[in-house]
């Protein structure tokens, strides 16, 4: 679950990222729309992992496969024991 880092309630927001820990690690979430379109991206440097997803589908929902997509991938550079530099996944 996504905690502040700030304020246990709630996110903490700086220059439009939502910023907060999962795991006990940095989190940062930036998210966007317009009519029709739906952008959303989260970041855990730690992990040296990033998942950047976008739809032409307002009524997508974005943000449970984006943290799956995030989990597996700093999943897969635990198991590799290592972070994995310059690795990049495109879907």
């Amino acid at each position: 679950m996504l905690r502040s880092r700030v304020c246990r309630t709630s996110p903490a927001y700086g220059f439009g990222w939502l910023i907060g820990e999962i795991h006990d690690q940095p989190l940062y979430v930036h998210t966007g729309d317009n009519p029709g379109y739906m952008f959303l991206q989260r970041h855990r440097p730690s992990a040296e992992a990033r998942v950047i997803l976008l739809t032409n589908d307002e009524t997508t929902d974005i943000y449970t496969p984006a943290m799956q997509l995030l989990e597996a991938a700093v999943s897969s550079c635990r198991v590799a024991g290592q972070a994995r530099k310059s690795t990049r996944t495109y879907l």
